[in-house]
This record gives structure tokens, sequence and C-alpha cells, in this order.
């Protein structure tokens, strides 16, 4: 039984330490955009974000026009972002930050794969952001 114990204990730890690396990586990147679901819109490098995780887990970034800031709470593999604040100003070309804002509402859930960010919606990824070159 002892035995048992100290092996669940040490499993748990593994665990838990892998958590805290991930969400390390997760917060410690600046992550830019580099393709959004459905190949709709030209993605053009501008949208970025970044997640801090002091006091709490916070993202901020910028669509390419606006700039947005809000909680985001992270439990395991789970992920919710928002509500968002942003800027409101108008640019010529829109339709990639309105993309990307609506799909960051959309979020429910990452997975990191490399240098590579998935932000997804019940498994499938919306979002495909990749660490910039001064994080790696």
């Amino acid at each position: 039984m002892r035995r048992r114990s100290l092996l669940i204990l040490t499993l748990l730890g593994l665990l838990g330490g892998c958590y805290a690396e991930r969400t390390a990586r997760l917060a410690d990147t600046r992550w830019e955009l580099a393709q959004i679901a459905g190949g709709d819109v030209a993605v053009t490098g501008r949208a970025w974000l970044r997640i801090s995780d002091q006091e709490g887990f916070h993202v901020e970034g910028s669509g390419g026009c606006n700039t947005f800031a809000g909680p985001l709470r992270v439990s395991g593999e789970t992920v919710t972002i928002g509500p968002l604040i942003s800027t409101r100003m108008a640019c010529p070309d829109m339709q990639e930050e309105q993309a990307f804002f609506h799909a960051l509402g959309q979020v429910d859930g990452y997975r990191l794969e490399g240098e590579t960010l998935l932000l997804l919606r019940d498994d499938a990824w919306k979002l495909r952001l990749k660490a910039a070159p001064d994080n790696r």
C-alpha cells in the first residue's frame, strides 16, 4: 500500500511539473498568427498575442489594427479567453482582425506542438500561432 501511494504521488508530481512547464512556455512567448481555420482569410503576420501569468492569466495582443486585452483561464489543456476589450480604430482591411477576434472568442482548449500553439474549439484547431523569432 505504501509503495502504491508513493508511485501515485510521484506520478502526480511529474504531471504537475509537465503542466507547470507547459503553462510557463505558453505564458513566456509572443505568439504570431500563422493561420485561421478554414483558410478563407489571408494572414498578413500583423496579428499576435502574448499571455502573462502574473496574478492570474491575462492575454494581450493585436489583431493587426486594434490592440486587445482580457482574462484567460487555463485548467489542464482547457482554456477560456475573454471577455476581451479592444481599441476601435478603423483600418482599410479588417477581415483578418475580425476573423482572429471571432476565433479567440470560441476557443476552449490549446495544444503546444514545438514552436506552434494551436488554439482549439472542440479539439479542432481554430487558430495556428507560431512563436516569434525573438522567443526561440
